[in-house]
């Protein structure tokens, strides 16, 4: 997947995600169901449910660092480092996960950790058809942000380069978005050192192939 053409991916990372949230709780829900689908072939009421949330914090948090870095630090003026402070977002998705459960929109069975039917049912939406004039609707925003979010885990992991020039150009959309002209120049300098140093780096390693 091209992220940098994908109109989805330019929909909401050029631009900002206002309701923070409301992903959070996307991320906890969707890193949910990949862990149950992990463990389906198991009797979930032998594995204990602190272990389950365990797997589900940590999963989401490994998905939230590519929202919190690609979202959440573009947010901010002036800033072209990406580093994430993994222990502090778990802890930002434990409490999340302690409010859900507090609000009653996750619950604590026997059998498990789950949202209830509601909040899964409007997480997970999808397009809808109509007799006569087709789908209409679309994915869940949250579902849709979340797919964009395992791609970019799995760029990081197979393609280090390419991960931070798509990061260095998302944030250069959002310095452009907010038209301060100290900030695109700082943010077009910082991304033209980049570029000078993967140039060097993609010429250094054909003349060690040679």
């Amino acid at each position: 997947m091209d992220l940098l053409k994908s109109e989805t991916y330019k929909r909401f990372f050029y631009h900002g995600i206002e309701n923070k949230e409301e992903m959070k709780e996307g991320i906890l829900y969707f890193s949910s169901r990949e862990i149950y689908e992990k463990h389906q072939n198991e009797n979930w009421y032998k594995i204990s449910n602190e272990m389950i949330i365990k797997e589900i914090i940590d999963l989401a948090t490994s998905r939230y660092r590519q929202f919190y870095r690609f979202s959440i630090l573009n947010d901010e003026y002036n800033r072209c480092n990406f580093n994430v402070d993994y222990n502090k977002i778990n802890q930002e998705l434990q409490e999340k996960v302690k409010e859900l459960l507090e609000s009653g929109k996750m619950i604590n069975t026997k059998a498990g950790i789950f949202f209830i039917r509601e909040e899964s049912q409007r997480l997970n939406s999808m397009p809808y058809y109509v007799y006569g004039r087709g789908l209409l609707g679309e994915q869940g925003w949250t579902k849709q942000i979340y797919n964009i979010l395992i791609n970019l885990e799995k760029l990081e992991n197979e393609n280090i380069l390419e991960y931070y020039e798509c990061w260095m150009n998302t944030k250069l959309q959002r310095v452009v978005g907010r038209a301060n002209t100290e900030e695109i120049r700082y943010t077009q300098r910082a991304y033209q050192l980049f570029q000078e140093r993967k140039d060097k780096m993609i010429s250094n390693e054909k003349e060690l192939g040679e």
